[in-house]
């Protein structure tokens, strides 16, 4: 994986953790273990993750949401048939930050910068905004 294009203010943060293919566990990148998206001390740096990924140990970075100002927004649905869904350009047009598509290819990750008056909601309609206590598997 291409993993460049991660912002750095993001990979200075020590909230990465790793999953494999299959799952969506988050791993402790530093032992075969299940991470917690709560507890800081299952976490680690970037490189660390990355190392864990190269190697073979896990297929997938993931980044855990800290309450730290970074917000994730995950639109299930950004694609259908090959075009991107009209909410989804919606929400994108106002967000100016990092985007990617989810690991199944048919949604959008977006992490972009700032403060929510609640920890996350999910809107039931395939969209869902968080600052604490969940992870994005990246792609």
């Amino acid at each position: 994986m291409d993993y460049s294009r991660i912002p750095d203010k993001l990979k200075t943060l020590n909230q990465w953790v790793c999953c494999w293919d299959n799952s969506k566990v988050p791993m402790k990148a530093f032992e075969r273990k299940a991470a917690s998206s709560t507890d800081p001390d299952t976490w680690s740096s970037f490189d660390q993750a990355v190392w864990a990924v190269e190697n073979g140990y896990y297929d997938n970075l993931g980044f855990v949401f800290a309450d730290n100002n970074v917000v994730g927004i995950d639109i299930d649905v950004g694609f259908e048939d090959g075009l991107m869904t009209p909410l989804c350009a919606d929400i994108l047009s106002h967000c100016q930050s990092y985007t990617e598509k989810s690991r199944s290819g048919r949604g959008v990750h977006i992490i972009l910068h700032g403060k929510l008056p609640f920890p996350g909601k999910n809107n039931l309609a395939g969209v869902e905004i968080y600052q604490a206590r969940r992870f994005f598997i990246m792609t």
